[in-house]
């Protein structure tokens, strides 16, 4: 009787069927449908039941080793023995039950297209991962859309319009009421529902909700509503000018960060050239936005929109732009080549604010000659020893006499990584005894050397303190530690008495050797085992200056203070 009033409850319209279950199976199978085709992932069905109800929190993703558990038991195979496809398919996924559930019952009967679904999975093709058994859906995409198709009609238009947010990005509640010209309870009612569906993911964060989409969904949007997408971006960009303008947003407001880093976007995803350009070249949006977050997303920007005056500009200012108090924007473009667009709006702002009684000066003797430096950043407080290139040429390393070492884009000059002087001690839990210590540069760092491989991808850097360290650039742990120092001790000398700079490195062409110069000696070390394999000494009368290894072989030249290279 219970099962068939909750399935009455259900189905109120008797959509699915006019007559009630006449037993407990056929009112098992009755639910199953109407979960999985009426109320397909609706936590609101909770409503319809009486008693007691308990909300259980549940990741919206499998972690890694879960669905590759999964995976390994629809193939029946060992989690280790899984191809690297297998990781691949969790990877693009974001360890979607839905997505690894479907595709492992594909594979139980066709174990050899790995490469296949993930190709279908990483080109969207939503269609063409299809299930032709008695699986719960037929096809990916009709998996992800029937939620959608169960919305009630007065807001499926609402959901159609979040096809434009970009992946792994928050939304504030705020800019969805611009975008819907909504009071706020009315838009998180709204979202609320998607909430319920599993359509939509909430952050909440205190007073403040942020909404998100699964890259899934995301997909799924955009290519449902491709031929929409324009209009949509154009929507959003006409709901933000009926609200705002560029100039007047302030750092307090909820949705602030949202504008600044995406409102060029929009504008561009609409085609809407000119309103696009009059904020790209606004003085008043660069002064604003490299006060918020830095100069280094407007350079990208900048670069997507074509605009070399201006990205040049933020390029070579950009370590200026970045400090406080921030400088005059309008004095630093009249510092720029008269031909230079970022130089007449300036010229022209200026114009206009010295009948207000602000003093602007003009270089009139500058040179027309054209800067050669492509970017300018600031990222040490002391002098800058060294820096270098990654062998894809995406990442510059440098060093100096703050004791750190800095990562950033050789694009834009964002920060990556900063690697300070500190100390990390390991302790076992059970003992309570020091394992290790890991200490980081004491000294200036005077070289640092990217390795040619990528995985993993490693920094090596050389100090005053004598030591050359390994670093593993995307976690900013030490691999290695060298005391180079041990290999100049005699027995006669003191230890404390010997000075050890470390000049430079460099590594071989495999990755697996580095050659460290400090005073009369080239040392080649194993990275693997921090084995001394070689060792060459100059000789008393001249110090190294530099070192470097071939890229084609066992080959090395040396730079010596005695005016030879060697």
């Amino acid at each position: 009787m219970k099962l068939q009033n909750l399935c009455a409850r259900l189905d109120q319209e008797e959509s699915f069927s006019q007559r009630l279950p006449l037993n407990i199976e056929e009112a098992k199978d009755r639910l199953r449908v109407l979960m999985l085709r009426k109320h397909p992932r609706d936590k609101s069905v909770t409503d319809s039941v009486m008693g007691p109800k308990y909300v259980v929190s549940v990741e919206s993703g499998l972690g890694k080793e879960k669905g590759l558990e999964i995976l390994s038991l629809f193939v029946n195979m060992k989690k280790e023995d899984l191809p690297v496809e297998a990781h691949s398919i969790i990877k693009e996924c974001k360890g979607s039950p839905l997505v690894v559930s479907l595709i492992g019952a594909l594979l139980r009967d066709f174990p050899n297209r790995w490469a296949y679904y993930l190709k279908q999975l990483q080109n969207k093709q939503f269609k063409r991962i299809r299930k032709s058994s008695s699986y719960d859906y037929e096809a990916l995409d009709e998996a992800m859309s029937i939620s959608v198709d169960m919305l009630r009609e007065d807001i499926k238009g609402y959901y159609t319009d979040l096809s434009i947010l970009q992946k792994d990005v928050k939304v504030p509640t705020k800019v969805l009421c611009i975008l819907w010209d909504l009071e706020t309870e009315e838009v998180e009612d709204i979202l609320q529902e998607f909430v319920n569906k599993s359509l939509l993911f909430c952050d909440r964060n205190g007073k403040s909700f942020c909404y998100y989409l699964h890259d899934l969904q995301v997909d799924f949007l955009t290519e449902k509503n491709r031929s929409q997408l324009q209009d949509l971006h154009r929507k959003m960009v006409t709901q933000f000018q009926r609200y705002y303008q560029p100039n007047t947003l302030s750092p307090d407001q909820e949705d602030c960060m949202y504008w600044y880093n995406f409102l060029a976007y929009h504008m561009a995803s609409a085609n809407m050239h000119k309103e696009l350009c009059a904020l790209m070249f606004s003085l008043d949006w660069i002064k604003a936005k490299t006060e918020l977050v830095g100069p280094a997303h407007l350079i990208h920007e900048f670069d997507c929109a074509v605009c070399e005056n201006f990205q040049e500009f933020l390029s070579l200012n950009g370590h200026l732009l970045g400090r406080q108090p921030f400088p005059n924007i309008v004095q630093l473009g009249l510092c720029e080549p008269e031909t230079s667009e970022v130089y007449q709006q300036a010229k022209l702002q200026a114009k206009q604010e010295v009948d207000s009684g602000r003093l602007y000066l003009e270089w009139i003797n500058k040179k027309t000659v054209k800067n050669l430096s492509r970017l300018v950043v600031r990222p040490h407080t002391d002098a800058v020893y060294h820096a270098c290139f990654s062998q894809d040429g995406q990442r510059v390393a440098s060093c100096g006499a703050d004791r750190t070492v800095q990562v950033f884009k050789a694009e834009t000059g964002e920060k990556l990584l900063e690697i300070k002087a500190h100390e990390d001690e390991i302790w076992d839990s059970a003992t309570g005894k020091l394992v290790h210590t890991y200490d980081e540069h004491s000294e200036q760092v005077n070289c640092c050397h990217f390795t040619s491989k990528s995985n993993p991808l490693l920094l090596a850097t050389g100090s005053n303190d004598f030591f050359l360290k390994l670093w593993d650039v995307r976690s900013a742990n030490e691999k290695k530690s060298i005391n180079v120092r041990r290999f100049f001790l005699s027995s006669e000398d003191p230890q404390e008495d010997v000075e050890v700079i470390v000049k430079c490195c460099s590594w071989s062409a495999d990755g697996t050797e580095i050659i460290v110069a400090a005073k009369d000696k080239i040392l080649l070390f194993d990275i693997h085992t921090s084995g001394l394999l070689a060792e060459i000494h100059t000789g008393h009368h001249s110090t190294i200056q530099y070192c470097d290894f071939s890229p084609c072989d066992h080959l090395a030249v040396v730079a010596l203070s005695q005016y030879c290279v060697e």
